[in-house]
């Protein structure tokens, strides 16, 4: 009720009613064969009806057009049955509160990897899924020397396909540049810190990028609004690690009480603990501490409290292992293989994309920029005759509270903010001509790519997870652009990245300006 922590939505809207699982990730990935495809299909089914997201991974699915012998056919190949999930999840309705998201992965050596970096370039199908490229440390060593990249078949591992790594690196960009998709996974980056690797190689992540999971893996997230806890010049330590305890105990509870659609959910969950302790409200800590989001100091602060946030964690997943043992996989895990004490939960720290309960909240979402310092909602009011929609201000509530500070609550903040959202472009000029220091009031399209990327590596540091961000880029990017984002990102040790170009999607969730008026 402070609002300084809020679990996932699905805990907030099914906790207590008996009909919903509190988790909002899971992972499942088809073998290669004809019975594994159609059982994920149903599983996929009956996460979706309970309303979760679901992560891919098609790496070991034999490429299209390749021989079954049973049947003496062909095989459909990874895209056919991404269909076939993305059809099923249309069919659904979900738990009620919200449509299903979905992930898709494959490995950079499947020979179905030109198909599957392109199939969303169209813009007009798979639009329930998000789509990620597993890119290996060999395969960005041979774009950086121009060699030869192998595609190899996941069946027996035989060459099938020889192509330059640096045409497949362009493609990536290109596509990414069209429409957003696909993003990249870091896949050493993700297989090297996996804490369970006894249980078999990461394939997939959830659909936002936050969660690479074992297969059937899910986890149960909350997130720490930053805002609540900043004081009058630092963050409130104290009362943030009092937080960063009862959050972490409160999702080991939700891992005792949580209900699944299947039972090997159920297993894996209990098994591995998993808990994606996050942070949201970011930005608008920034602005009230005056730290622009793209400043030295601010990457300084966020390496600061990330390493707060993530020792806090373990230290309480700790205490709770000797109150309640450690989660079942200890033993055989990597964690204690490098050398870390018995503790309750196999993972931690999550940075998740919290769009409901940042709205919630009334803060910035994640570790995201405020999109914009000021737009226009439309507001759909309903009567006995006709609907009517009113156009309201509206603006980040660390932003009105500074300007009402500055201005006075009584001295046309809502005017000036209505200037700033019909131009959007002249924001610090509008706020510096009415006496307001904008300087802090950094927005996601001002913001440098490799500023973007700085921000999520440095707080990637901190995460043992991973770290869902979207690289924002204005419309005039170019595919140069993303390349160096996507390429910093490998160097800076980001687990995962997306980017997404303004207006480069025919339906857009985010927009500012006068013509669409609308956020």
């Amino acid at each position: 009720t402070s609002l300084r922590f809020l679990p996932n939505s699905p805990t907030l809207v099914n906790a207590g009613t008996g009909r919903g699982c509190l988790s909002a990730c899971f992972v499942v990935s088809p073998e290669d064969t004809m019975d594994s495809i159609m059982q994920v299909a149903h599983d996929a089914a009956m996460i979706e009806k309970w309303g979760g997201g679901i992560g891919f991974g098609f790496s070991k699915l034999r490429p299209k057009k390749d021989p079954i012998a049973t049947t003496h056919g062909e095989a459909c190949g990874p895209i056919a049955v991404m269909k076939l999930y993305s059809a099923v999840g249309a069919t659904l309705t979900q738990g009620a509160f919200r449509l299903g998201a979905h992930m898709a992965q494959i490995l950079d050596s499947h020979p179905d990897i030109r198909e599957f970096i392109h199939c969303k370039d169209g813009d007009d199908t798979l639009q329930n899924f998000n789509v990620s490229v597993q890119i290996t440390d060999e395969f960005m060593r041979a774009v950086e020397t121009d060699q030869e990249w192998a595609l190899t078949s996941p069946r027996n591992g035989e060459l099938v396909a020889s192509v330059p790594a640096r045409d497949l690196w362009d493609e990536i960009a290109e596509s990414a540049w069209k429409t957003g998709d696909p993003g990249v996974a870091f896949m050493d980056r993700v297989w090297e810190t996996a804490p369970n690797p006894q249980m078999g190689p990461i394939q997939t992540s959830n659909p936002c990028g936050e969660e690479f999971l074992e297969n059937y893996g899910n986890c149960c997230l909350g997130s720490i609004n930053l805002d609540k806890h900043v004081g009058r010049s630092d963050f409130d330590w104290d009362v943030l690690e009092e937080t960063v305890r009862t959050a972490a105990r409160f999702l080991d509870d939700v891992i005792v009480v949580n209900e699944f659609p299947l039972p090997e959910l159920r297993e894996v969950n209990l098994r591995t603990r998993r808990i994606g302790l996050g942070v949201m409200g970011w930005a608008d800590a920034l602005v009230r501490l005056n730290i622009p989001y793209d400043s030295k100091q601010a990457l300084d602060l966020a390496d600061k409290l990330g390493e707060f946030l993530n020792r806090t964690a373990w230290d309480e997943s700790r205490i709770l292992a000797e109150e309640r043992g450690p989660f079942p996989e200890y033993e055989r895990s990597a964690l204690k293989e490098k050398g870390m004490l018995p503790v309750r939960n196999s993972s931690v720290i999550t940075i998740a994309p919290t769009g409901t309960i940042s709205r919630i909240a009334g803060c910035s979402s994640g570790i995201e920029p405020h999109f914009a310092i000021a737009w226009r909602s439309n507001v759909l009011w309903k009567d006995h005759d006709e609907g009517t929609t009113t156009r309201l201000i509206d603006a980040p509530k660390s932003v009105w509270e500074t300007l009402e500070r500055g201005l006075g609550a009584d001295n046309g903040v809502r005017d000036v903010l209505e200037l700033v959202a019909e131009n959007p472009d002249e924001a610090e000029r509008i706020l510096g001509e009415h006496g307001v220091d904008a300087r802090s009031f950094r927005t996601s399209m001002g913001i440098s790519p490799e500023a973007h990327v700085r921000m999520q590596a440095v707080w990637q540091k901190h995460v043992t997870n991973s770290v869902s961000k979207t690289i924002n880029l204005p419309n005039e990017a170019t595919v140069q652009d993303i390349k160096d984002a996507y390429w910093l990102a490998w160097e800076t040790g980001c687990k995962a990245v997306t980017v997404y170009r303004d207006g480069s999607k025919s339906m857009q969730v985010l927009e500012t300006g006068m013509e669409s008026g609308t956020a």
